[in-house]
């Protein structure tokens, strides 16, 4: 999750409200790579900024997600079934689709009957 705030008292209270239970430190410095590597991504998407992502979903929705983040952005389009069939599951979700994880978003893929 990448969030903008301004500085302040207002941006902590989110951060407390979303994460109660974390210790949240204030360290402007040591974002400041993090910052830099989204911006990067943000101005030229077809760069790899190799920023550290925190996948979080069930193992198959991990597998889907880690396929898709193999696109090349703006490369290449592939159905739901052809990633499917990438990641060994020919069958796809029995829940349905998974959400676009972080950096999945400026690929595309659609099924395979199209939009």
């Amino acid at each position: 999750m990448v969030a903008f705030a301004d500085a302040g008292e207002t941006a902590m209270n989110g951060l407390r409200a979303r994460f109660p239970d974390a210790d949240i430190v204030e360290d402007s410095p040591g974002l400041r790579e993090t910052v830099d590597g989204v911006a990067r991504l943000i101005e030229h998407p077809e760069a790899d900024p190799a920023l550290s992502l925190d996948l979080r979903g069930s193992p198959f929705e991990l597998r889907v997600w880690n396929e898709l983040r193999r696109i090349p952005a703006g490369g290449e389009t592939v159905s739901y079934g052809e990633i499917a069939a990438r990641i060994g599951a020919p069958r796809g979700s029995p829940r349905g689709r998974p959400r676009p994880a972080p950096r999945t978003t400026s690929r595309s893929w659609c099924p395979a009957n199209g939009w």
